[in-house]
């Protein structure tokens, strides 16, 4: 969950679910995926089932398939977080 003063920029983000209320720079790719009517997203995104409210900005290409492999990244492929930088402005404490 990327909340709305949320910002992540990474070259690719992995995960089970995305939920954008912020903003994200980079590709996405996720069993589901939902842009909120603050997300703005800048990327493409490979997902399953994607949603959008209305508002929400998308600059990038959407590609579905039936099934969305997320297993370990390739070995020139680290994780998100230590791609880029992620803003601690809107991550819940606990």
């Amino acid at each position: 969950m990327v909340g709305e003063t949320g910002r992540v920029t990474c070259e690719n983000l992995r995960a089970n679910v995305v939920i954008v209320a912020g903003a994200v720079r980079g590709n996405i790719t996720a069993e589901k995926i939902e842009i909120r009517s603050t997300g703005r997203v800048w990327g493409d995104v490979v997902t399953a089932a994607f949603s959008t409210e209305e508002g929400a900005f998308l600059r990038g290409q959407i590609r579905m398939e039936d099934k969305v492999e997320l297993g370990s990244a390739p070995a020139e492929e680290t994780p998100a977080l230590n791609e880029g930088t992620i803003s601690e402005e809107n991550i819940p404490s606990g």
